[in-house]
């Protein structure tokens, strides 16, 4: 048995029954938005150094200040991204939180190199959206990200969770049994999957 098998298996009961289960992005998720963060605050450091020099350098320092204020609160920001799987739905924490209560969700997708590797129990749909070959330098869109869970509601709106997630920067070992956890999850809280189906939209 692997570790990601130990892992999907560990759904114990006591987690199961706690009143909330909770995903993260990988550590290393947020990562390329603090290292570029430093590079602009080097880069404000010389251009306002060449400034006393050249007044040219304090607008280039003030135009790399901006880019390096915006990914540090990018970085602070997306510290705060998760999906929490409570007895109520399924909370989206990203820049606003939004909970997805259970009657309203149909089921859920796997998009990406995971969806083969997850094999759902009841998968609604699988979609193979995302490119599984490596994206150096990209840190945002559809092509860095390579494996997603898509929460599905009954009306067939879509969203795509903060977790599980890989990336193209950020691998995540355990992706695949957090996939097969919130499914779990999702059956026992949702209910069988043909009453979902048939269940009045909220």
């Amino acid at each position: 048995m692997d570790a990601s098998d130990a892992l999907s298996e560990d759904v114990s009961a006591s987690q199961l029954a706690s009143r909330e289960v909770v995903y993260r992005p990988a550590p290393g998720y947020r990562r390329p938005f603090l290292a570029r963060c430093i590079r602009y605050l080097v880069l404000t450091a010389a251009a306002l150094s060449i400034g006393s020099i050249a007044p040219i350098g304090y607008f280039a320092g003030s135009v790399t200040a901006l880019f390096a204020i915006g990914y540090g609160i990018s970085y602070l920001w997306r510290g705060r991204f998760q999906t929490i799987v409570t007895t109520d739905g399924i909370e989206i924490r990203r820049y606003r939180n939004r909970l997805v209560q259970w009657n309203a969700v149909r089921g859920i997708e796997i998009g990406g190199y995971g969806a083969a590797s997850v094999r759902l129990s009841h998968p609604y749909r699988d979609r193979g959206r995302y490119s599984a070959s490596p994206v150096w330098g990209r840190t945002s869109g559809p092509a860095a990200e390579l494996a997603t869970v898509t929460l599905v509601r009954l009306d067939n709106k879509r969203i795509m969770l903060p977790a599980p997630l890989v990336t193209a920067w950020a691998s995540d070992h355990t992706f695949t049994a957090q996939a097969r956890q919130l499914q779990q999850l999702c059956d026992q809280y949702a209910g069988p999957i043909e009453l979902r189906s048939t269940r009045p939209h909220s």
